[in-house]
């Protein structure tokens, strides 16, 4: 959702790209032009700027109709809503097999980015332009404490926490529950 304005919405598809509504949802436009890859596995908007939408491109998996691997491509930026997209420093290739499950904005502090792939947990402190790996292992989700930089990283099995925005890590959880010790 834009933070501005609850009719305007954003939603990624897995083979049709990032869509937007301006009406609440009764109509929505494409808006992924100049995207490479058309499927949309993650999608922040800037809660401080809402023109400022990050997505990544690529999903996990096999596209369903072609049987190919759907991987990530990276991290695109918008400036302007969707009319001009650009690529970030966090690009991949299909045949890397990294996959981002999770993006988020920092709540205290916009312009950091999280991110969150089956490669590490990466780090944005420019709005998206540039990224750099804080951690390593696979992360399915990450969670910011509102009013605080305070956040939380959700892997397979464990839970991480970060008391600075995502620059330092720590495990706080260890399941034994793969090991049928739930």
């Amino acid at each position: 959702l834009d933070p501005f304005n609850t009719n305007i919405i954003y939603a990624g598809s897995f083979m049709g790209g990032l869509f937007k509504s301006t009406n609440g949802g009764a109509n929505w436009t494409n808006i992924s032009n100049g995207i490479p890859e058309p499927s949309v596995s993650a999608v922040a908007v800037n809660p401080s700027n809402s023109n400022n939408i990050i997505l990544f491109s690529g999903v996990a998996g096999n596209n369903f109709v072609t049987n190919m691997p759907t991987n990530s491509i990276g991290a695109f930026i918008t400036y302007d809503g969707g009319n001009n997209w650009f690529s970030t420093s966090l690009q991949w290739t299909q045949s890397q097999n990294i996959v981002a499950y999770d993006v988020k904005f920092a709540p205290t502090s916009n312009n950091i980015v999280l991110a969150a792939t089956n490669n590490g947990i990466y780090r944005s402190t420019d709005f998206g332009a540039n990224w750099t790996q804080v951690q390593s292992g696979e992360f399915f989700d990450i969670e910011f404490k509102p009013s605080s930089g305070t956040c939380y990283a959700g892997s397979q099995t464990n839970i991480f926490t970060s008391p600075d925005n995502g620059l330092n890590w720590t495990q706080v959880s260890n399941s034994s529950y793969l090991n049928g010790k739930p």
